[in-house]
Formats: C-alpha cells, sequence, structure tokens
C-alpha cells in the first residue's frame, strides 16, 4: 500500500515539474519574440452606448499550433460579452523573412450605458510545437485594454434604441383586416433585423390593449447568425386580434431610432398604423377565448 502512495507522489511530483518545465519554455519563447500575444479593439474610440465593438486576440508563433487555443472566460460590468464563433480565423504571415502562423480569435462587446470600460487580462491556455517534434503547453494572457462608450446627443432623450448598421422592421397580416365579423382573428407577424448587433438587444414592441379588440401575444422568436464574419440578429413576433365588437380600431404606427453606425447618424425605421374594421357577425364565445388549454391561434 505505501509503494502504492510513493508511486503516486513521485508521479504528481513528475507531472508538476513537467508542466513547470512547459510554462518555462512557453515564457521563454515568449521574451524571445518567436510567440506573440496582441489585442486590439474595433472601434477602438468613440464607440456609441449598444454599439457593437469587436475584441480581437492574436497569438503568432514560429513553428505551429501543436493543439487548439482555449480562451479564458471573463466579465465586464454592464458590457455583454458574447463569443459568437468558435473557431479561430488561421493565416500566416511574413515579417522579416521568417514565416509565422497566426490565430486571431474575435468576441463581440456590447456597452450598455456610456462610461469607459476596461477589458481585464485573458488567459490563454497554448499548445505550441517545439520545431523538434514535441509539444509545449502552457498559459499566455493578453493586456487590459480600455474603451470608451457615450450616447449621441440626438438620442439623449430617447428611451429605447439601438446602435447598427443596418435596421429593417416589417409587418404582415394574414387577412384583410377591413372587412372583419366579430369573432374573427387576425395574425399580425412584426419582424426586426439588424447587422453588428444580438438579438436581446433589438427594440422591443409594445402591444396596445382595446375594448372590443382583444391582443394576444406569442413570445418573440429571437436569433443570432453569423455569415462570413458579418452578424445578424432577428427577432420575430406574433399579435393575435380577435373582434369583439363591431367598430373601427386604429393601431398607431411604432417608430424605432437607431444610430446609423456607418454614417454616424440617427435613423427611423416606423411600423406604419393598420384600421381594422369590424362588422356584424358571430358573438365570440369568451369561454372558449379565455380557455388556456386552447391557444387563440386555434381561433384562426
Amino acid at each position: 500500500m505505501k509503494s502504492k502512495f510513493f508511486l503516486l507522489l513521485i508521479m504528481l511530483f513528475t507531472s508538476s515539474v513537467s508542466l513547470a518545465d512547459q510554462q518555462a519554455q512557453l515564457k521563454a519563447l515568449l521574451e524571445s519574440d518567436q510567440l506573440t500575444v496582441t489585442s486590439w479593439l474595433e472601434p477602438a474610440n468613440d464607440a456609441v452606448v449598444s454599439q457593437q465593438v469587436l475584441l480581437n486576440i492574436e497569438v503568432a508563433t514560429t513553428t505551429w499550433f501543436a493543439g487548439g487555443t482555449k480562451i479564458g472566460l471573463f466579465d465586464i460590468d454592464d458590457v455583454v460579452v458574447l463569443r459568437r464563433e468558435q473557431f479561430a480565423n488561421n493565416s500566416t504571415k511574413r515579417e522579416a523573412g521568417q514565416t509565422w502562423v497566426v490565430q486571431v480569435w474575435t468576441i463581440a462587446l456590447y456597452p450598455q450605458r456610456a462610461a469607459r470600460f476596461t477589458v481585464p487580462e485573458i488567459e490563454l491556455t497554448l499548445a505550441i510545437a517545439d520545431g523538434s517534434g514535441g509539444e509545449i503547453e502552457g498559459k499566455a494572457k493578453t493586456s487590459p485594454i480600455s474603451f470608451s462608450a457615450v450616447i449621441p446627443r440626438p438620442l439623449a432623450e430617447q428611451k429605447q434604441w439601438v446602435a447598427t448598421s443596418s435596421l429593417r422592421v416589417e409587418q404582415s397580416v394574414n387577412r384583410d383586416i377591413e372587412a372583419l365579423r366579430v369573432g374573427d382573428a387576425i395574425v399580425r407577424t412584426i419582424e426586426i433585423k439588424a447587422d453588428d448587433i444580438a438579438a436581446m438587444m433589438l427594440p422591443t414592441l409594445t402591444a396596445k390593449e382595446y375594448d372590443g379588440l382583444a391582443v394576444y401575444e406569442k413570445l418573440p422568436k429571437v436569433e443570432d447568425s453569423v455569415n462570413r464574419g458579418s452578424y445578424m440578429a432577428a427577432r420575430t413576433q406574433e399579435l393575435t386580434y380577435v373582434a369583439e365588437k363591431q367598430g373601427e380600431y386604429i393601431i398607431p404606427e411604432q417608430e424605432f431610432y437607431w444610430w446609423d453606425t456607418t454614417n454616424n447618424s440617427v435613423q427611423v425605421e416606423e411600423l406604419p398604423k393598420l384600421t381594422v374594421i369590424v362588422g356584424a357577425g358571430a358573438a365570440v364565445n369568451e369561454s372558449v377565448v379565455n380557455d388556456e388549454s386552447v391557444s387563440v391561434v386555434d381561433l384562426l
């Protein structure tokens, strides 16, 4: 039993020495500029609240990567941090006659208030080939880097807006809304799409209640996607209106303010108003409408 215990101690000690030795080798590569870790922000200055700020982390070696790079987790107060791409952008470069193998990792940051923020040190776990058939595993860190976010003066009084390079808002209804009868239901679908933003930050919709026109909301569908380095977000929401009384109902227009990060200007997208006209018809069975086991969409 004692022999097994001492064997275990020897194995742990040997492993510890090996890890410490590899870390020392990795440090030597960094100090001799055969391995570099750099980071930068895009944009580096004058970001707007909710604007996407890309944190780029570049790892470059004069040999090659022997395994996957692991990027440590980090938090920044009042900044949404999203790792939207699972893989690095791999490439090579040549400097002063030396060929480098390069990995660039990108993390999206979204500041939620006007302030100066600091991206802390980020720990990287690396596996680098030593050039002789072996590999060196160890840890390195990025340097802290800061950026500021501001609220543009034209948007200072607006309660809801986003910063993006493009925002599109569309709506549709599933039937003629000017020839309804009591008991009819219509489905209004609203879709908001934007680039360079997270879906969780897209503007929300306001559903107004009416006496005689009941409104039922579905949970919105939100989706983030990446296409060749371009980030896109979409929010789709369905509102079902059930006609309970005859009359004319105005669903007002709704404005969506956004800061155009390409042209540095305020833009406004508008959903036009809808006029719903309800004539005579079959009365609504309120016991059915209020039955939670029956979906309002089933009334269509």
